[in-house]
């Protein structure tokens, strides 16, 4: 299915879509993501290139800990479900719950699509709806497997994923625009969750 809502990061060198599919008008217990990426903001610009990663991740609050991931390789098909119960490399669950679809590499842009339960029991799994959810995203290295700090390489917003319009704080990296001269490309950010408004970059200190 072709994602119902789409959230652009990064000027638009990833975004991450989703959908849920319905059955005779029913709603299943499921929603598929896709994540769009341009191999240009990759670590290795070539993805067939082994030991790269995109993930996406979902939680009551604004950050890593404590949140339950679906993490895709970028260089073969695959997806892992993961828990992140510190800031370090989240651990591999016990029961998998993420449910690879596809990938495809086309035109410069990898596209990678999977699915997960809505409502789970699971102890290291997240229910995400109805209400409004954190969805964290990452990207980096994985040598021999291992997920390696993704630095810079991430964002999170809020979100209703069972809204017509989704709802979506400006959130890091995508201001302030430009580039930042200390870090390269990506800024990174100090952020007010409380009224999601941007505040400086930590490096260049650009406002």
């Amino acid at each position: 299915l072709p994602p119902a809502h789409l959230y652009p990061q990064l000027d638009g060198a990833l975004s991450i879509g989703w959908t849920i599919p319905t059955n005779g008008g029913t709603t299943e217990n499921t929603i598929i993501f896709s994540i769009y990426i341009q191999q240009s903001v990759l670590p290795t610009p070539d993805p067939t290139a082994p030991g790269q990663y995109v993930a996406i991740g979902f939680n009551t609050f604004p950050s890593m800990v404590g949140a339950d991931i679906c993490q895709a390789w970028l260089h073969q098909d695959g997806v892992v479900d993961r828990f992140a119960s510190a800031r370090a490399p989240p651990t591999i669950d016990n029961v998998q719950n993420c449910n690879f679809i596809s990938r495809q590499v086309t035109d410069g842009w990898v596209n990678v699509q999977f699915s997960r339960p809505i409502v789970t029991t699971i102890p290291d799994d997240l229910t995400i709806g109805p209400g409004k959810i954190w969805m964290l995203w990452s990207f980096g290295n994985a040598p021999d497997g291992q997920l390696q700090y993704h630095g810079v390489n991430r964002g999170v917003g809020q979100f209703r994923l069972f809204s017509t319009q989704p709802e979506a704080a400006p959130l890091l990296p995508l201001c302030p625009e430009g580039g930042c001269p200390v870090k390269g490309r990506l800024h990174s950010l100090t952020v007010n969750v409380n009224n999601y408004k941007c505040a400086s970059c930590q490096s260049c200190g650009s406002p």
